[in-house]
């Protein structure tokens, strides 16, 4: 069939064509449960007191293995998606393998990477490490020295009046959770 020539035929073609995308999106949300599982069991249960010994550039190669790992994964299914049939192919003159959203392998690698617990617990130690490795305090040009009087829990603005204490940072408490390296 050509292209759609009246209303009633584009508009055919177009709920074709979206159930084709639910149907491509379907197949890369099950083909990324299948690598997530796939990936935890070849990697392991990731364990923090190994990467604890671990130099930081060391976690970092290891991380940066994973993602290269699953964007050549995602290359591979990406490729094998397209050779998939569709129920859709032909319908209302759709061609499965034009739909550009067959090459689009957003929804797997978002599966993937939320679902592979070894992968995101490695990227949040990660991120926690890294934070504590950067935190630098920087002074706010707007608090003025304390008086010893008031080195307790109230900080006083430019003009004296005493500010609210603020509450811990997230990296503050994220860093107390950590154990010290030595």
């Amino acid at each position: 069939m050509s292209a759609p020539k009246t209303l009633l035929e584009d508009l055919n073609f177009r709920t074709v064509k979206i159930f084709d995308i639910g149907y491509i999106a379907i197949l890369y949300f099950v083909i990324g449960l299948i690598v997530s599982r796939l990936f935890d069991k070849l990697l392991g249960v990731f364990d923090q007191k190994k990467d604890d010994n671990k130099h930081i550039a060391q976690v970092t190669v290891e991380l940066f293995g994973m993602i290269w790992m699953i964007g050549a994964t995602t290359y591979i299914v990406r490729n094998l998606v397209e050779l998939i049939p569709s129920p859709f192919d032909g319908l209302a003159g759709l061609v499965h393998k034009r739909v550009k959203e067959i090459a689009s392998a957003g929804v797997f690698t978002l599966i993937v990477m939320g679902y592979a617990y070894h992968f995101r617990a490695k990227l949040d130690y990660f991120n926690r490490r890294l934070n504590r490795a950067l935190e630098v305090p920087i002074p706010s040009i707007f608090l003025t020295p304390k008086a010893p009087e008031q080195q307790r829990g109230v900080a006083t603005g430019v003009d004296g009046s005493a500010l609210p204490e603020s509450p811990p940072s997230m990296v503050q408490k994220m860093n107390q959770q950590l154990p010290v390296r030595k």
